[in-house]
This record gives structure tokens, C-alpha cells and sequence, in this order.
């Protein structure tokens, strides 16, 4: 049913949030975030020096120590989900705050 996609898909969202957010020296279950994700994968960012990123293992790669090492908690502020037959599109703005306050970022995934 609709409801139950919805629900999956929410779920989904609220996972990665959960996983990449955390305090200075929490591990963070790089595993899991493996899972919600398709093996080709690509996570992107826009910012001032433009176009970056590439695959899930190079977000881990290159963000995972910072997020271990200072914590930083991310947090949806709204969401709009379109689901069309098997394809769900999810529009997720959110705030993001390092423990030390050294990062202050807002955006969209």
C-alpha cells in the first residue's frame, strides 16, 4: 500500500540521518548506511568550489574520521516525497551542526 512505501521510505531517510550524526568518538555503522543504498550509488554536494563527490565509499572515506572524530548531528527540518510505481523521489532539507560548532551548514539531500 501506499502508507507502507511511504513508511519504508521515511524509515530509510531517518536511518542515514541516525548514522551519520553523532558525538565526537561514536563510531558510526558505515555497514548499515551500505544497505540503504544501491552498490553504484553516487552522493553529491554543491558549494562554492562547485561539484564534488562520487561514491558512497568515497562519502565514507573522505567524511567518516570528521564525523567520528569532531561529531556532528544532522537534522531534517522538512521532507517532500514523491513515490511514482517502484521509483521514490525524496526531497530532505536539513541543518547541520558539528559538536564544536565549527560547521554550521544547511541543505538538501
Amino acid at each position: 500500500s501506499r502508507q507502507v512505501e511511504e513508511a519504508a521510505v521515511e524509515r530509510a531517510v531517518a536511518d542515514v540521518y541516525a548514522i551519520i550524526s553523532g558525538p565526537a568518538g561514536q563510531k558510526r555503522d558505515f555497514a548499515r548506511m551500505k544497505t540503504l543504498f544501491t552498490p553504484d550509488a553516487r552522493l553529491y554536494a554543491v558549494g562554492q568550489r562547485g561539484l564534488s563527490g562520487g561514491s558512497l565509499d568515497d562519502y565514507i572515506s573522505r567524511n567518516g574520521p570528521n564525523l567520528e572524530r569532531v561529531g556532528f548531528t544532522e537534522k531534517e527540518l522538512a521532507r517532500r516525497t514523491e513515490i511514482y510505481g517502484n521509483l521514490a523521489q525524496v526531497w530532505s532539507s536539513y541543518a547541520g551542526t558539528s559538536t564544536d560548532g565549527s560547521v554550521n551548514v544547511r541543505g538538501i539531500n
